[in-house]
């Protein structure tokens, strides 16, 4: 009967024991489940916060860059229209802009363009450099293509044809 008695007692121990171990089983499987979701979640915060920082500071150099070659493209392109305005006012007094002068006037422009120009100026100058006539009465067009590109290059946009030209010749629009 003890025999029997053991037998039963143990029969219900292991059933007992083994019920509490699978129960403890499914407690570590979703427990891990839930482990590996908030592990899985703080993975993603973490990797969304670094990357969001890293394309934070890619836009912020980018600006940064913009806005310094901005405030150092403004000298060279300042000098550009000095010299655009100063042809005019030459012409409109019938006095002689003399090549001396104005090669002094091209020469420091052009440095300051081969340092901070953008491309875009760059190659509006090299074809004004390679397209005006030796007449130069097509030299109006190409100095009109690099103030558009000094212009979109400051951030601006484009005024539409002609319209630039107007603000410093009398009826260019209805003339061109």
């Amino acid at each position: 009967m003890l025999l029997i008695a053991l037998m039963a007692g143990g029969y219900f121990l292991l059933r007992f024991l083994g019920r509490k171990l699978i129960d403890f089983i499914n407690l570590l499987i979703t427990a891990s489940s839930k482990l590996d979701a908030v592990i899985i979640v703080a993975l993603i915060t973490a990797a969304v916060t670094i990357i969001s920082g890293i394309i934070s500071k890619i836009i912020d150099f980018k600006q940064n860059r913009r806005e310094y070659l901005s405030q150092k493209r403004e000298e060279p392109y300042a000098e550009f229209i000095n010299v655009y305005y100063k042809m005019q006012e030459k012409a409109s007094k019938n006095e002689e802009y003399t090549s001396e002068e104005m090669f002094t006037d091209i020469q420091k422009f052009q440095k300051k363009l081969m340092l901070w120009g953008s491309n875009r100026v760059v190659k509006a100058w090299i074809d004004y450099r390679t397209n005006v006539s030796p007449d130069g009465s097509n030299a109006l067009f190409y100095m009109k293509n690099i103030l558009y590109a000094i212009r979109k290059d400051m951030g601006y946009k484009n005024l539409g044809k002609g319209k630039l030209l107007s603000m410093s010749i009398n009826d260019f629009i209805s003339h061109r």
